[in-house]
């Protein structure tokens, strides 16, 4: 699984591409103030694939490009979901070791969502939040 980070000179902020274990493109993030012109650019050359990457880095030759890896650890996940007290760190652990990177990648960036969403309930054991697949829904 890749991220590719574009930044340039000429807009503020940044552009994200997440790609899956096949290299499709998974999502698209746009944190930067963009004109018409980049946005009309940025649709032309999207890629779609991890292989359109050159394209896109042709047109837009002011733009720098940054791919990097994405892995998201067991640690991270527990940390980031903190329920250290009422959670069983051996039972979550096991269950994160028989999801794909996608699926890790996918229930991490999801806590903060899950924790936004979820209102005054209190929030699923980490086992629970693993097995529902909450970030399916």
């Amino acid at each position: 699984m890749k991220t590719l980070i574009m930044t340039s000179s000429k807009f503020t902020g940044q552009v994200i591409f997440q790609y899956n274990e096949k290299g499709k493109l998974e999502s698209m993030n746009v944190q930067a103030l963009l004109n018409e012109k980049q946005e009309n650019s940025l649709g032309y050359y999207m890629p779609w694939n991890i292989s359109d990457i050159d394209a896109l880095r042709a047109a837009a030759n002011h733009a720098t490009f940054t791919i990097q890896d994405r892995e998201i650890t067991f640690d991270m996940f527990w940390n980031r979901y903190d329920d250290k007290c009422r959670s069983s760190k051996k039972k979550t652990k096991q269950l994160w070791d028989k999801m794909t990177q996608s699926e890790q990648v996918k229930a991490y960036l999801y806590i903060p969502i899950y924790f936004r969403n979820k209102g005054n309930a209190e929030k699923k054991y980490a086992t629970t939040y693993l097995n529902d697949e909450l970030w399916n829904n």
